[in-house]
């Protein structure tokens, strides 16, 4: 994975989280700044590929903080509902980037109308689920009378 493609992921957790990239990789120990950077190691590595130590380096940290990291990621999943729901969310927003094509759009698209693009992608499929949860709740008054 190229140093374009890197940046693209570091760049689509903070559009996500809606962080700026300095405060993602600071040294910052709020649960809420760690939480972001275990989703983004758990990117870097199963998407790029990354390895422990190359990820250390682009979040600033060593790779033994990357393995900690990754195991409590893994912990996170199993008993934290909201972590669960974003990371479920983040990583459905990277395989859609994934299946369009990241080489392909950054060739068509400059980064600015990748982002956008993006950000309208996030706000369809918030508004997907609101649409959801407003047919179920009518389903069920339909279901009542």
């Amino acid at each position: 994975m190229n140093k374009k493609q890197i940046n693209y992921i570091v760049d689509r957790v903070c559009q996500f989280f809606e962080i700026e990239r300095d405060l993602l990789i600071s040294k910052s120990r709020s649960s809420e700044h760690v939480f972001m950077r275990f989703h983004l190691m758990k990117l870097l590595r199963t998407k790029a590929n990354l390895s422990l130590v190359n990820i250390g380096k682009i979040i600033g940290r060593d790779h033994s903080t990357v393995v900690h990291g990754l195991s409590e990621h893994n912990n996170l999943l199993l008993y934290d509902d909201i972590f669960r729901k974003d990371w479920n969310k983040l990583s459905t927003l990277y395989i859609e980037d994934i299946s369009i094509g990241v080489d392909m759009m950054t060739m068509v698209f400059t980064e600015d109308e990748i982002f956008e693009l993006s950000s309208r992608l996030l706000e369809i499929m918030q508004r997907e689920k609101e649409l959801q949860r407003e047919k179920e709740s009518i389903l069920l008054e339909i279901m009542k009378v």
